[in-house]
């Protein structure tokens, strides 16, 4: 059973990367806007890392312990679209100028706070020791931090999205810090307000 969810859930997390392929592909560049690939790939990126954190909650809300053979998953898939992302802003915006692209990074905030949030990312998900939970606890935060710092300032009009972004894992950075006052389940949390 675990396996089956499992390859239907991969096979879901890979729709967007199609579709962005597709985009790509089929040279849909009078529809498609260079500024939107990047935005897409991106906002991908930041969503499994909700995911991600979303996981432990829904595990001690709804009790569905099967939801743990996820949470590496949606790491993975979370460094793989920063991966795309990067990928993607290097095709559109420096076609592959390396000489230029270390020069940006260098005195470029944005571009800085990108390469470290891909960096981060890189490490906490893409990691080939068993330490991954020793890792996340450490750099979870500050790699959270580097992305949305990045989202907000590439977001130079409506900032509503980063705003949404930053609550949303504020909340979820907050839940790992006070896990112990969340109910491990549905019955439990029932059980807390008739207390009351």
């Amino acid at each position: 059973m675990t396996l089956i969810v499992q390859v239907i859930v991969a096979l879901v997390s890979v729709i967007p990367l199609a579709e962005l392929s597709w985009w790509v592909l089929s040279d849909q560049s009078g529809i498609i806007s260079d500024d939107f690939l990047l935005a897409y790939s991106g906002l991908w990126a930041l969503n499994f890392m909700v995911f991600f954190l979303a996981i432990k909650p829904a595990m001690r809300i709804t009790g569905f312990q099967l939801l743990a053979s996820l949470q590496t998953m949606m790491g993975w898939f979370a460094a793989g679209y920063a991966v795309v992302h990067a990928i993607v802003w290097l095709a559109i915006d420096l076609h592959w100028n390396w000489s230029f692209i270390a020069g940006r990074i260098e005195q470029d905030l944005i571009l800085l706070c990108g390469a470290a949030g891909l960096v981060g990312l890189l490490l906490l998900f893409i990691n080939p020791f068993d330490a991954l939970d020793q890792l996340t606890s450490k750099l979870l935060v500050p790699v959270v931090a580097v992305c949305l710092i990045h989202f907000f300032f590439v977001t130079t009009e409506d900032r509503t999205m980063p705003g949404i972004y930053t609550g949303v894992f504020l909340t979820l950075l907050g839940y790992r810090g006070k896990h112990a006052m969340v109910p491990k389940s549905v019955p439990e949390l029932v059980s807390r307000l008739l207390k009351k």
